[in-house]
């Protein structure tokens, strides 16, 4: 497939602006080098963080990751996050259901992530190669918390991967691709070969070779 023709779907969490700016500067470049890419970004960020560095990016509001609640711009709201976390976790398994049934309807030929476990977990359901984008993961951001309160324990596992825990079990234990890898695994269900994240002759590298916890 040439590259002008792929279609490709961004999934990016809409916690903060960061990770939306980091999306909108690799939109700007990709668009710079293929003229001719189709690009879909789906989250819960301001559409105009991604349309200002790329006009032609078709935006679409959706409900795909939470990060953590806050009462201000310096204050978490933990009991907050915890109980908006679970009740993402209860119904995970409808939102993999609508996110594949998006990816469908929209022929996608890559899902890239920034980094909600959903749209991966939504990628293998929908046999489309995915690749993740980011310097940390939120596993890491739980951790302390889930060793304070063993409720952050299943919230933290679907973010790992991890099947430990009947939570994550039911959730379909979404993979979370190593925040220093690029390289995608297609469904075995699919039918689609496995590959790499980016079309023939284009660059596939890791843009951080070690990741830094925060």
């Amino acid at each position: 497939m040439l590259a002008g023709s792929l279609r490709i779907v961004f999934h990016v969490s809409g916690h903060g602006f960061g990770h939306a700016a980091r999306i909108g500067a690799l939109l700007a470049a990709l668009r710079a080098r293929e003229p001719g890419l189709e690009i879909h970004v789906r989250s819960p960020a301001p559409a105009w963080l991604f349309t200002e560095r790329d006009p032609a990016a078709r935006v679409c509001a959706a409900a795909i990751d939470l990060g953590v609640l806050q009462r201000n711009g310096l204050d978490l709201d933990l009991p907050a996050s915890l109980a908006a976390h679970e009740a993402f976790l209860a119904g995970f398994e409808g939102a993999v259901a609508r996110e594949a049934r998006a990816l469908e309807a929209l022929r996608a030929d890559l899902v890239v992530g920034d980094i909600p476990p959903l749209c991966f977990a939504a990628a293998g359901r929908a046999g489309v190669p995915a690749a993740a984008i980011a310097n940390f993961g939120w596993d890491w951001i739980l951790e302390p918390w889930a060793a304070e309160e063993p409720r952050w324990g299943s919230p933290r596992a679907m973010r790992t991967g991890s099947c430990s825990s009947p939570s994550a079990a039911r959730a379909g234990c979404a993979q979370r691709p190593p925040a220093t890898t690029s390289r995608a695994t297609s469904s075995p269900a699919s039918g689609r070969r496995r590959r790499g994240c980016a079309p023939p002759g284009w660059p596939c590298r890791s843009p951080h070779r070690s990741a830094t916890r925060i």
